[in-house]
């Protein structure tokens, strides 16, 4: 696992609508010369935490798709999507990232309801939990 990708699971792990989910693969580092323990939430575990310190693996595919999941179930957009645009960033040339979508009042930040654009991510990973991390926290949502 990269780093980046390291990172950006740490992020999603803490944030405070961070939820696992059945089939996501997590990571929990150990010192060297120790191998990190890996594996896949159960399936019959709904509501089970990994390992303390475990973050979602996103270079895995079936991760991918439950932050998907989750972030179109947070938003409440069923249509939210995550696309590679066709503008570069300036701090590394690289094409951006971009999440699309609609946002309900009662789940906004700024209570307005509205389509919605986050921009300029490094990765799909980044972008989905950039998102997750811009709302407000469960107890501070209206519904």
């Amino acid at each position: 696992m990269k780093d980046e990708t390291y990172l950006t699971g740490l992020n999603a792990s803490n944030s405070p609508r961070w939820k696992w989910m059945p089939g996501m693969r997590y990571i929990v580092k150990r010192p060297d010369p120790l191998e990190p323990i890996t594996g896949r939430v159960p399936d019959q575990m709904r509501g089970w935490t990994p390992y303390r310190g475990a973050v979602p693996d996103f270079d895995d595919p079936a991760t991918m798709g439950c932050l998907l999941a989750l972030v179109r179930k947070v938003i409440g957009d069923p249509g939210l999507y995550v696309r590679l645009s066709d503008t570069t960033r300036k701090s590394d040339g690289r094409r951006a990232w971009e999440v699309l979508g609609w946002i309900a009042a009662s789940r906004s930040p700024d209570g307005r309801a509205g389509s919605f654009r986050g921009w300029g991510y490094a990765d799909e990973a980044e972008a989905l939990v950039a998102t997750l991390n811009a709302l407000p926290a469960p107890n501070e949502n209206k519904d």
